[in-house]
């Protein structure tokens, strides 16, 4: 597994039920698939989006099929939202909206810390938050070790004004939530900080169309002191009584990031889609209850 370390070579075989011979069958009968496709006629897909794919759905073939699908017809959907403007994303990824930890924790899975109250003073749109999330997920989903080990968020809700929550979209989150863990990401823990009581009804209407799967990950927590009796403590921001420096996380990554959100732009320009074929496909979809708005299980 291109000279991983064991720790994680054993992780993925145990839970997640990876070997080399799996991994190339698979790959062999995913192209058998996509190349009898019911609406994608051209595309340009990594490989190593599509390992991250069977990783995220332990090689349940049925359910990467299905994923593969809600993604395309997400994107097809909500294009607005996937027009990306590479030098805008790179101002909003400098003010350290979005933080990925350098450190793992004792579980191989990388840490993310998002500062809302940053978003908030930027005056943010709905469209700006959701594509920081898709394009920062986007670049820790190529490591390895993160497909394998998955993801733990810190969602740091402090001091958010009125205004910010107001024009939160339940919908649009929820469905922006489905889409992230479709197109792989391996949610492990959601922890968040100062959740305003303001808030509170926001967030019953939206645990409604998530798993509970989903929902048993999400921990609240009144302030980071809290958050420190959970999670080991140099996995943080120095600023939340750390060891880790923001601005050099931000640093350590902004070439990936740069390169992967480049890349996101181009993947989804590269897919042509027959538009007649796939709406039919999402009607029948839809009709049997398996289509974009299900609660999706994850793993």
């Amino acid at each position: 597994m291109d000279n991983l370390p064991d720790f994680y070579i054993q992780k993925a075989k145990i839970e997640l039920n990876e070997t080399e011979t799996r991994k190339k069958q698979s790959l062999e009968q995913f192209n058998e698939w996509l190349s009898k496709h019911p609406f994608v006629k051209k595309h340009e897909i990594d490989p190593s989006i599509i390992v991250r794919l069977f990783r995220s759905r332990k090689y349940n073939m049925d359910k990467v099929y299905e994923n593969i699908n809600k993604c395309i017809i997400f994107q097809k959907n909500h294009q607005e939202l996937f027009n990306f403007n590479i030098t805008k994303l790179l101002e909003i990824y400098d003010k350290g909206v979005i933080l990925p930890m350098k450190i793992r924790n004792a579980d191989g899975q990388r840490i993310i810390i998002v500062r809302n109250k940053i978003f908030d003073d930027l005056k943010s749109s709905n469209y700006d938050i959701m594509r920081m999330v898709f394009t920062v997920g986007d670049t820790i989903s190529y490591e390895q070790e993160t497909q394998i080990c998955g993801v733990v968020v810190v969602m740091d809700l402090r001091e958010i004004s009125v205004r910010y929550i107001a024009n939160m979209d339940v919908n649009f989150f929820a469905n922006c939530i489905r889409y992230i863990e479709s197109a792989g990401a391996r949610l492990k823990q959601i922890n968040i900080i100062g959740l305003p009581s303001i808030a509170n009804t926001f967030l019953e209407i939206l645990k409604t169309m998530l798993s509970q799967k989903l929902i048993s990950r999400m921990h609240f927590f009144k302030n980071v002191q809290d958050l420190t009796k959970v999670m080991d403590v140099k996995n943080l921001p120095v600023e939340y009584g750390g060891s880790e420096d923001a601005d050099d996380c931000l640093k350590c990554y902004r070439e990936k990031y740069k390169e992967s959100a480049s890349k996101y732009a181009k993947f989804i320009e590269s897919l042509e889609i027959d538009e007649k074929r796939m709406r039919n496909y999402e009607a029948k979809e839809m009709f049997k209850g398996v289509g974009s708005f299900r609660k999706l299980e994850i793993d």
